[in-house]
């Protein structure tokens, strides 16, 4: 005899009819027994707490087909252990918390014009939600999937499927299968039918047949997306579904019906694209991040690997890329060239890599060489005649095949000194605007002013100094990593300065994101108000774009997309806080900062970050501050105090004169990639312009500068 407990309680009905309601744990079935709708434990280990609102294969509780989500932001609505699923006698569906007048969901967007009578499970797993007169249905999941399609289910112009974060985590993960309409922009993909211009088109997943996908374009024809497998007997029945799995693949499954009991496993039917690690998109971006390399697994599930010295930024989330486990080259002061080796990468082979420089007819030992003596150098990629120096490994799979070799450059032993300048803390304003961040406490050590005065060698070692104040380098030997940057704020005559250490203090400690520099401690004594951050060793942005050798065009693209960041963007980090504050005083470097920090009211919200960020990315497209190199020259308008204007009106003169090739003279990188650089610049004049109304959000900047959405026109009548 065997006593185990049951994680979920089924009721006998495949539907449930006005009056009914139905609570976590329980569940419907389908008539045949094969499905499941209802609550699904998030934890199998714990029924009590979370569930998802959703449609299950039952044999298999894994196997999670349809689930309920928020309209807004796409993610799974997760109900409690109170929560209620109910049908009123009024025709009213939702899911709610007992005693709340908002509903965590209901199936329609207007309430008041959608009426049922009936939820039902039917025996294809399509759940209807019916009418009084048993006929009409008013809502049905086959017509809103997540990230699954069933036999029988077809997906109209303009819908699509999005992949899940991970198999467990049901947050909206970063793939989406589309059906195209004539609006559909096919910028982003990675994969396509290559039918864009034919109309639109309407996907099928054929329930006669085993396996089987097509489409049907507006002018009649018909194309298989999958082959249906002739091999099968047609006496053999298979459940099967067709899923969008978080590695960004189309999979179809299948499973015998006699074989549930078994211990059988789903079997991938067909899959696409087949060969996923090698897909790449318009703008060069591949299925891992910077430093890893896409490998095949089980199933020919896709993962990513690091290079060799590398280590995740994110184990759960590996396509995040890889950061080293070593401190980088520094290009200030002496060579550091006999610190490092090269290490071979085999067997890889990286489209995007972000080149610095690249050389022909030279030797491997040439090309060693030339690295290593290269302080941007991060890898060497030779192919027996051709030499590039890459500041990053981008988009790489393995590769049996290529003819490249890759060699990372790794370091061998600690320089004796460390005197490396911090990356943008001395440079833009700290906007620490959202003090309603997330209340998870982290720890924050406590030092005296003399501990830090002997940490920095009386405070000798100064990195940079901004708005807010100086920036010293120094040595903490209770923490690990040793070195630290340690800020020293102004000193003031009023209250706001003891306000703006408090914000920093309460703000910055409660945040650890992989694209925040993190705070780990800080010095209240006397007038004295200190911040100690992680020290940043890969020097200051404006050393190496104002460089008399700038970077490559290559990799400022690459690096304006991938900051680290410290003085701007937090009030859009912080769990997406909407920030709207007064400030009383302003703290910033001058040039950065957007005009509203000098009106009357001085109201700002997360769109001075915007501004920000569009002065630094013209900068880097330019690799100048300002168009001719005698001085800064400033708008005389009160609105735009302090606003570097003469490179933002000189690019948008360009822009609308159609002489892109002025803005990059001499770039011959960036020459062979006009569009995107006028697509970068575009968006830059968007940022930094004088209404905050006027500038895109964040989220969009990302997108136009991706090429996933189309930048919006330029009017005539645009400020300067």
């Amino acid at each position: 005899m065997l006593l185990q407990p049951c994680a979920l309680l089924a009721l006998s009905p495949s539907s449930l009819a006005a009056g009914d309601s139905l609570k976590p744990p329980n569940y419907i079935t389908s008539p045949s027994g094969d499905f499941a709708f209802g609550f699904h434990a998030l934890d199998a280990n714990d029924t009590s707490n979370s569930f998802l609102l959703a449609l299950w294969f039952r044999f298999d509780a894994s196997r999670v087909v349809w689930f309920a989500t928020d309209v807004g932001s796409g993610f799974a609505v997760v109900a409690a252990g109170q929560s209620v699923l109910s049908l009123t006698t009024a025709g009213q569906l939702s899911l709610a918390n007992p005693g709340s007048n908002n509903a965590l969901w209901n199936p329609y967007t207007d309430p008041s014009l959608n009426y049922g009578s009936l939820l039902v499970l039917r025996d294809n797993c399509n759940l209807q939600f019916v009418a009084s007169d048993g006929k009409t249905v008013v809502w049905e999941t086959f017509a809103h999937p997540t990230d699954t399609l069933l036999p029988g289910q077809s997906m109209s112009p303009g819908s699509s499927l999005r992949s899940r974060a991970s198999d467990m985590d049901f947050l909206v993960g970063r793939f989406s299968f589309n059906v195209q309409n004539i609006d559909t922009n096919p910028n982003g993909a990675y994969w396509s039918t290559r039918t864009c211009c034919a109309g639109n088109t309407t996907l099928f997943f054929d329930a006669r047949l085993v396996g089987h996908l097509y489409y049907l374009l507006t002018d009649g024809t018909k194309h298989n997306l999958t082959t249906p497998q002739s091999l099968f007997s047609t006496n053999r029945l298979f459940y099967q579904h067709a899923k969008l799995d978080p590695d960004g693949i189309f999979r179809v499954y299948i499973l015998p019906k006699n074989t549930t009991g078994n211990g059988a496993t789903w079997s991938v039917m067909d899959l696409l694209p087949s060969d996923g690690c090698t897909m790449v998109t318009n703008s060069q971006h591949g299925m891992c991040g910077p430093y890893s390399y896409c490998i095949y697994g089980a199933n020919k599930r896709l993962d990513c690997e690091c290079a060799s010295g590398y280590s995740f930024l994110d184990t759960q989330f590996r396509y995040k890329g890889c950061t080293p486990t070593f401190l980088p080259d520094s290009c200030h002061g002496k060579s550091h060239a006999s610190e490092f080796k090269l290490m071979e990468l085999p067997n890889t082979h990286w489209v995007n890599s972000t080149y610095y420089k690249w050389h022909q007819s030279v030797t491997e030992g040439q090309c060693q060489d030339l690295c290593f003596n290269n302080c941007l150098c991060a890898a060497m990629l030779f192919d027996g005649n051709n030499c590039v120096e890459a500041a990053m490994l981008t988009t790489g799979w393995q590769a049996n095949d290529t003819t490249m070799r890759t060699m990372i450059k790794v370091r061998t032993k600690r320089p004796p000194v460390l005197i490396l300048p911090y990356v943008v803390i001395a440079g833009l304003a700290m906007l620490l605007l959202a003090t309603k961040a997330r209340k998870n406490h982290l720890s924050v050590m406590v030092f005296t002013r003399k501990e830090l005065h002997q940490a920095t060698n009386g405070f000798s070692k100064l990195l940079g100094q901004g708005g807010f104040g100086k920036v010293y380098h120094g040595i903490v030997r209770s923490l690990e990593p040793h070195d630290v940057a340690e800020k020293e704020l102004i000193r003031s005559t009023d209250e706001y300065h003891e306000v703006e250490f408090e914000n920093e203090v309460q703000s910055i400690g409660r945040i650890h994101h992989k694209n925040l520099v993190r705070m780990v401690g800080n010095c209240k004594e006397g007038v004295h108000r200190m911040l100690v951050f992680e020290f940043m060793p890969g020097g200051s942005l404006s050393d190496i774009l104002f460089n008399s050798e700038k970077p490559s065009w290559s990799w400022r693209a690459e690096a304006a997309c991938v900051p680290k960041i410290t003085d701007f963007g937090i009030a859009k980090l912080l769990n997406g806080s909407k920030v709207k504050q007064t400030i009383t005083h302003v703290r910033g470097t001058l040039g950065y900062l957007a005009p509203e920090w000098f009106n009357n009211e001085r109201k700002v919200d997360n769109k001075v970050d915007v501004f920000s960020f569009g002065i630094v990315l013209l900068e880097m497209i330019c690799c100048r501050k300002y168009p001719n190199e005698d001085g800064m020259q400033c708008n005389d308008d009160e609105s735009d105090l302090g606003i570097p204007v003469t490179l933002r009106a000189w690019v948008l003169d360009l822009i609308r004169e159609g002489d892109i090739e002025c803005i990059v003279q001499g770039d011959d990188g960036a020459l062979q990639d006009l569009q995107r650089v006028k697509r970068f610049a575009r968006v830059a004049v968007w940022c930094v312009q004088g209404d905050p109304l006027m500038r895109p959000t964040m989220r969009n900047v990302v997108s136009m500068m991706e090429g996933t959405r189309e930048v919006y026109p330029l009017p005539d009548d645009l400020p300067r």
